[in-house]
């Protein structure tokens, strides 16, 4: 019955379903899941596949402020769109930020039939260039479980077109709340106080929408089965932190020790973004990582 049991025990173990157990690692516990991922993130080439996802997301993002721009012209004034994405893009640095804004006031400058027309082209190029970034993430999330994915292309390209579309749809409540609101604070004028509240809130939506976007992108991206929220948690933080203090160090990196104009001229803020884009990338795949480590330690720890 003892042995029965404890075979039953491990092949649920096996399966994950220890995984959840908080059992948090002891300080040498966190050494040698640090060092398991940094060798991970080594031996799987992961700077290879954020350099293709941050390709992807350029290729997505100009098609996507088309888009944008035409939507949300219906809604309210495109020039209000530009003001609130430039407060939104703090945390880019700001040859990147300004490439952005340029671009933004020649597509609302652009004559509205021909952005109407532009419109369904912009939807499209954006779909398959994110599905294309998500389709590489979605290799880094098997490549930080170990797990091979034997489905046929047109399913995996399926799926990370749906990936896309969601995390689509997160940006769009986002960058919607940071829009519209102020938009709606001037219609119904509000003492300074409630404004305050509300600009709080709205940055609470933005990191709730970011959070919310990794924990879909890491529950679903891997191909293995669903994990909890609980199992999610660590490498959801840590690369939202990650990401924050890595833009703000980039940043000031930039601004102070940089010399991109010099360097590259009139494409100094393609690099720039380029580069923002990688690390942002690669910040996303070191979170999977992490959540792969962990539960590998959790599976194999005694209960």
């Amino acid at each position: 019955m003892s042995e029965e049991r404890g075979r039953s025990e491990g092949a649920r173990r096996a399966s994950g379903a220890f995984a959840w157990r908080p059992a948090l690692p002891s300080r040498a516990g966190l050494r040698a899941v640090a060092a398991r991922v940094w060798r991970h993130l080594k031996e799987n080439q992961f700077s290879l596949l954020a350099a293709g996802m941050a390709f992807r997301a350029l290729l997505a993002l100009f098609p996507a402020l088309i888009a944008a721009v035409s939507v949300f012209g219906i809604l309210a004034d495109p020039d209000d769109l530009t003001d609130q994405i430039g407060t939104w893009l703090h945390a880019v640095p700001k040859a990147a930020r300004e490439l952005i804004e340029d671009q933004l006031r020649t597509i609302i400058a652009t004559d509205t039939g021909t952005l109407g027309f532009a419109f369904v082209g912009s939807v499209l190029l954006a779909m398959w260039s994110a599905s294309g970034g998500m389709y590489g993430l979605m290799q880094g999330c098997d490549a930080a479980y170990d797990v091979v994915d034997g489905r046929n292309y047109l399913v995996k390209r399926g799926i990370a077109l749906l990936l896309a579309l969601g995390v689509g749809a997160f940006l769009c409540v986002g960058v919607g709340s940071m829009v519209l609101i102020p938009v709606l604070l001037d219609q119904i004028g509000l003492n300074r106080i409630a404004e305050f509240l509300v600009i709080v809130g709205q940055w609470v939506v933005l990191a709730g929408v970011t959070l919310g976007g990794l924990a879909v992108v890491y529950r679903i991206a891997p191909h293995r089965q669903s994990p909890s929220g609980r199992r999610l948690t660590p490498g959801v933080f840590l690369a939202m932190v990650l990401w924050v203090a890595g833009s703000w160090v980039f940043t000031f990196s930039v601004q102070r020790f940089g010399h991109f104009g010099a360097t590259y001229g009139t494409i100094a803020g393609v690099i720039v973004l380029m580069l923002w884009l990688w690390m942002s990338s690669l910040i996303v795949l070191f979170g999977a990582v992490v959540n792969a480590e962990l539960e590998r330690r959790r599976v194999s720890a005694p209960i």
